[in-house]
């Protein structure tokens, strides 16, 4: 509970956030000693440890970034990101089961709410610009290209991939937040490639990665 508190607000990391999951932790600053001098430095090792879930935590991870300076080198700032950025993957990768899943819906949401521009150039681009047909036929797994790898592990009752190809990243977060799928973006604009292709069974821990380009 005292580890959840560093990342709740007011706690000394609680810009950091996993979506989809509670994370606990706690950041950590040590000023440089100069030996030479005997004096300590400006610069510090700065340091986050955490784990998730909260419950029934499945990843410890620890990140130490030395020889920062100022308050962005401060554990939270410094190394923070870092432990965010590793900890949303690995727990992914190895399909732990999400214990807060509606931020992911509230998720779609502020990204629809913060972008209503770009939302309507993308239907704009969706009229002038759609995908081709090769595009596709490559979203659909049926390319005249190098075959996908087909996944024998999968479980037969696995969800499916949906074919993104052609959609814009508002109407791509929300397909994937309803079917409880992971998705890794790249780009905007619309969809023009996507990775399993449409129809593929997913395993647990899988990702659909979706790349976009106007």
């Amino acid at each position: 509970t005292l580890m959840h508190r560093v990342v709740m607000p007011g706690g000394t990391a609680h810009r950091l956030h996993v979506v989809g999951y509670s994370i606990a932790g706690k950041t950590g600053t040590a000023q440089i000693f100069d030996f030479a001098h005997h004096v300590y430095t400006h610069k510090y090792n700065a340091s986050f440890l955490g784990f998730a879930p909260l419950e029934n935590p499945s990843i410890v991870i620890v990140v130490t970034v030395s020889g920062t300076t100022g308050e962005a080198g401060f554990g939270s700032a410094a190394a923070g990101p870092v432990f965010q950025t590793v900890m949303a993957t690995a727990l992914r990768r190895l399909g732990v089961p999400r214990d807060v899943p509606e931020e992911v819906e509230e998720f779609a949401q502020q990204e629809k709410k913060s972008s209503p521009v770009r939302e309507a150039d993308d239907v704009a681009l969706a009229e002038l610009n759609p995908p081709t047909e090769e595009e596709m036929r490559e979203a659909s797994g049926d390319s005249t290209a190098d075959a996908p790898t087909v996944n024998l592990t999968a479980d037969p009752n696995a969800p499916k991939v949906p074919n993104f190809v052609g959609k814009t990243v508002k109407d791509v977060m929300e397909e994937a937040a309803s079917g409880g799928l992971d998705v890794q973006m790249w780009g905007d604009g619309l969809a023009r490639a996507q990775n399993p292709p449409a129809g593929s069974l997913l395993v647990p821990g899988e990702h659909v990665e979706v790349r976009f380009a106007r």
